[in-house]
């Protein structure tokens, strides 16, 4: 993975702490920027029409620039949950809820998760050759696997990256690490 295109072009530049809280400051600074200007279009719009203000937008989220950390810990987690079906809880929370609530929701629940993880994993194996062929990606971008292989790669990561790494969410996803060493 480390090798891949895609992988190469991921940003990675507030992977670490500092950089991060930098640019997290940075952000903070324009939207504390942008509720002054919302202070003064209320000042100035007449009390009459007030119903009609429509205030200036904020600034988007903080999210951090470390997709190939990001990219790094999934693969990680994958490799964890494909070739040995079971991850150890990386987190005092994640153990607590795979203790305490996984019985009780074992009991509730009917499936069968090992006879699903079995069908997954053979389906995957059958389709591995074709979404990631031996002559790399360019050489099927364009057909419908190397079209899914895209929107994984550009979209699912991408939401993916967006729940995990906000501040309320990022014990959720493993500890933060550097993807090159």
């Amino acid at each position: 993975m480390l090798k891949t295109p895609f992988y190469q072009r991921a940003k990675n530049t507030e992977a670490l702490p500092a950089a991060r809280k930098a640019a997290e400051e940075v952000r903070d600074e324009k939207q504390a920027a942008v509720l002054r200007a919302r202070q003064n279009q209320i000042a100035n719009q007449p009390p009459d029409r007030m119903d009609e203000l429509v205030l200036q937008p904020g600034v988007k989220d903080f999210d951090p620039k470390m997709d190939q950390t990001q990219l790094f810990d999934a693969a990680k987690e994958f490799g964890k949950d494909y070739h040995d079906g079971y991850r150890i809880p990386d987190n005092l929370a994640q153990l607590v809820l795979d203790t305490v609530l996984q019985p009780v929701i074992f009991v509730l629940n009917t499936d069968d998760e090992a006879q699903e993880y079995r069908r997954m994993k053979r389906d995957g194996e059958a389709r591995v050759a074709v979404l990631f062929p031996e002559a790399g990606e360019a050489s099927n971008a364009e057909q419908p696997a190397g079209l899914v292989r895209a929107l994984f790669d550009d979209q699912i990561h991408d939401s993916r990256a967006g729940l995990c790494m906000p501040r309320s969410a990022r014990a959720r996803c493993g500890p933060v690490t550097s993807a090159t060493g």
